[in-house]
């Protein structure tokens, strides 16, 4: 019983973070330098490289959480291997 509840909370605090992360990112859509972060990072912000760099970081960060969320459920470990293998890879 306990180790059923532990497993419960376990996994709703997962898809709570994910959820958390995603919404982290959702600022930077609009692809301006105004948010909190990037107005720290104004002295490198017209760096190209460095805005193509990070806008990858956090866009692609939203993909990985989800692809992660797989690598927890049961039945992708053991009845869909090559699934959880992929998204282990990403």
């Amino acid at each position: 019983m306990f180790a059923k509840l532990l497993k419960s909370s376990a996994v709703i605090a997962i898809f709570y973070a994910s959820y958390l992360l995603i919404l982290l990112s959702l600022p930077y859509l609009a692809f301006k330098s105004n948010t909190d972060f990037l107005s720290s990072k104004q002295f490198v912000y017209h760096i190209e490289a460095w805005r193509w760099s990070f806008y990858a970081h956090v866009f692609s960060s939203v993909f990985i959480v989800i692809f992660g969320l797989f690598q927890f459920f049961p039945y992708f470990i053991h009845k869909q291997k090559r699934i959880h293998r992929v998204c282990g890879y990403l």
